[in-house]
């Protein structure tokens, strides 16, 4: 829940659901509460200035199915950083919380009330910030949460994934998101993406009305009904690392110290057994 001393709507009535009076006691249920219960979500963000660290206060508000009062759920609002990076910190924490456990909200409704968040004074340069190619999707700002040194001192390659998801609830289908190829050129992943856009669209019936559809990703919902009714197939980029040179020497060390143990065990087995051989001889004499 919010910090009281920061929250502006302190004077409406709290939900007085059971996972709020235990909040204390059990953290998680109060999680498993909000997630489920809260409805009519609105984004709020508190600031003062884009350009530079400060404190801030980033929450979801909203009310509780089961009795109707306020719920409310702080997140994380990088207070320590600005610009660039903080713009993207935001978008994806708000894309991880609106796109988990089956919750789905289509692209431009999320950036729509990504835009709303943030002053009026600020809503044009957020637009031509979201209208970068950079900014084209979640899974390419997640490379700026790693820092440029670790970026230096790691080599690595890119590689393509199309992950897909979706859920019908009429049909009680509720898959979790399945991998329908990695690719290590962009240009190939493409391709295949738009071969299985075609194979999917066979398969769909006419409660799908609705497409949007670009290069990396492509998806079809009901209109007015997408949380319960959806496909889509993307292209997420991520990081294949490879070993540095270090990392490769301490590897094959490790390698050529477990060798040389395997050897002296060995050894000692193989005197172990003669010893034995020699007594058995022994006795037989």
């Amino acid at each position: 829940m919010c910090e009281t001393r920061l929250c502006p709507h302190e004077a409406e009535t709290l939900c007085t659901c059971k996972a709020i009076k235990e909040r204390d006691k059990d953290i998680i249920g109060l999680f498993i509460h909000i997630h489920e219960n809260m409805k009519d979500v609105e984004w709020e963000l508190d600031y003062t200035d884009l350009s530079r660290p400060e404190k801030r206060r980033l929450c979801l508000v909203g009310k509780c199915r089961v009795c109707g009062g306020r719920l409310c759920q702080e997140l994380d609002a990088s207070d320590e950083l600005a610009g660039d990076d903080l713009l993207a910190a935001i978008y994806r924490h708000l894309y991880q919380i609106h796109n988990a456990g089956g919750r789905y909200m289509p692209r431009q409704e999320f950036r729509d009330r990504f835009i709303r968040m943030f002053h009026e004074a600020d809503r044009a340069f957020i637009c031509e910030w979201l209208d970068r190619p950079e900014n084209q999707h979640a899974s390419r700002m997640y490379r700026r949460s790693v820092k440029p040194a670790a970026q230096e001192e790691k080599a690595g390659v890119t590689v393509y994934t199309i992950i897909r998801t979706g859920v019908d609830v009429d049909h009680g289908s509720f898959p979790g998101p399945s991998a329908e190829g990695s690719f290590f050129s962009l240009l190939r992943a493409k391709k295949e993406l738009q071969r299985l856009v075609c194979a999917e669209k066979e398969d769909l019936d006419g409660r799908y009305d609705c497409e949007e559809l670009d290069e990396d990703h492509w998806e079809m919902y009901q209109d007015g009904n997408a949380a319960a009714l959806f496909v889509r197939l993307e292209i997420v980029p991520s990081e294949l690392i490879l070993m540095s040179d270090g990392e490769k020497e301490e590897v094959e060390g490790s390698l050529e110290e477990e060798a040389e143990a395997k050897e002296c065990l060995s050894r000692m087995w193989h005197m172990r057994s003669d010893h034995v051989e020699r007594d058995r001889d022994g006795e037989h004499h």
